[in-house]
């Protein structure tokens, strides 16, 4: 039984709050944004973090995107991530789902998402970083399908999963991780607590730690189809989508021997996802504007690499090296129309690489630009390698602009 009076909630986010909840409310909140005490609805009390004394609480949860320099995370003694709670033994030793985590730094959701499709008629349920906090998961479900951030791994340090998927990674987040080893070192961490039989999938060439996981490494789509007998010519999904539907295709053939390409087929990627759109002259536009950072641009622009391409980047790159995007795109025909807070840096690095490249700073400049230059046989993408947050509320609103856009042509 949980002591209420020895637990702390630090942040009052959505995970936190719905831990609370589930609790049946009056827990204890530290909250960097609070400035006096109050109590919520639920009777939580909601204190300023300056008010945590360490000696007081026996356990401590964060929202998972607290920065590990927090102070609040720096002075806690004994602080676990909401998986740690829920998936080992400190809010019940009732029998845990199945539980599979899928991470990696882009197609996460995708993954995440194609499973449960795969699964749900097994009773699966997917939460996580995907928008649903564990605590408002059914815990009789057979199985939960976690989507899991860097920054859930980092604070686990207990929990573990029965299968880990781990997309490719490239550096991300580098601002909260410190460095790119740090980043890699999260990615990896559920290996060194995963046991005998656990299946763990993961992009070969990392440095992985000492494990009793069923380890798979694996080089691309070909090797993992090979690898599982997944026939990819009757999966309809292309580039980085392949592997996403791949990965959903290999958990059922590993839990159930089953591989339903229908079922696959049939589900339907969420929007801002190489969306392609054809304008009233029947030119080509892509919508990617959840492709956030380096690797993402990458595989869109590799789908259309044969064509001439205007290719929209920029925003809040959280100060990533971006020349390995630039190394990849110097051989294209290809034109960059830099927008957002990081276009000096762009113009700049085109310049060093001898690639085509317009300042154009806001989105709309760009689009106007493109609309000039763009022929049939030409491809306009919009793939910022970069968050959206500098210009726009979200990366949706940005992508949302870009199609209207192209709607109104």
């Amino acid at each position: 039984m949980i002591n209420k009076d020895k637990l702390a909630l630090f942040g009052y986010g959505k995970t936190t709050k719905a831990i609370a909840k589930l609790l049946d409310g009056s827990c204890i909140f530290f909250d960097d944004n609070t400035i006096e005490p109050r109590v919520d609805e639920l009777n939580n009390k909601i204190l300023p973090s300056k008010e945590f004394n360490p000696n007081s609480f026996d356990l401590e949860i964060a929202t998972p995107s607290m920065h590990p320099n927090n102070p609040l995370v720096k002075s806690a003694k004994n602080l676990i991530s909401e998986y740690d709670f829920f998936l080992s033994n400190y809010y019940n030793t009732k029998k845990k789902p199945l539980n599979i985590w899928i991470s990696g730094t882009n197609g996460k959701t995708t993954t995440t998402q194609m499973t449960t499709h795969l699964l749900k008629e097994k009773g699966a349920l997917s939460g996580g970083n995907i928008g649903t906090p564990l605590a408002e998961l059914n815990p009789n479900a057979p199985i939960w399908i976690l989507e899991t951030s860097s920054f859930t791994l980092h604070h686990t340090k207990e929990a573990t999963p029965n299968i880990y998927m781990l997309l490719p990674i490239t550096p991300d987040h580098l601002d909260w991780h410190g460095n790119s080893q740090n980043y890699i070192a999260d990615k990896l961490s559920p290996l060194t607590r995963m046991s005998e039989g656990e299946l763990a999938l993961v992009p070969k060439g990392l440095p992985l730690p000492q494990t009793n996981a069923w380890v798979v490494e694996y080089e691309g789509v070909e090797d993992l189809a090979k690898r599982f007998d997944i026939d990819i010519s009757k999966i309809k999904f292309k580039g980085a989508f392949l592997l996403d539907s791949l990965f959903a295709l290999i958990t059922t053939k590993v839990l159930f021997d089953e591989i339903n390409y229908d079922l696959i087929n049939s589900f339907i990627v969420d929007a801002h996802r190489q969306e392609e759109l054809k304008d009233s002259k029947n030119r080509l536009w892509i919508n990617d504007s959840k492709a956030t950072n380096i690797d993402a641009t990458i595989q869109v622009v590799k789908l259309y690499k044969d064509k001439k391409i205007h290719l929209i980047l920029g925003g809040d790159d959280k100060g990533v090296d971006l020349s390995e995007l630039f190394e990849f795109l110097k051989d294209l025909s290809l034109t960059i129309y830099a927008i957002g807070s990081n276009t000096n840096k762009l113009i700049d690095l085109a310049k060093k690489y001898n690639i085509n490249a317009n300042a154009n700073y806001e989105l709309q400049n760009a689009l106007h630009c493109i609309n000039k230059a763009h022929t049939l046989n030409d491809v306009a993408i919009l793939a910022p390698a970069a968050s959206s947050l500098d210009q726009f509320s979200s990366y949706a609103k940005r992508g949302d602009d870009f199609k209207n856009f192209v709607k109104s042509i």
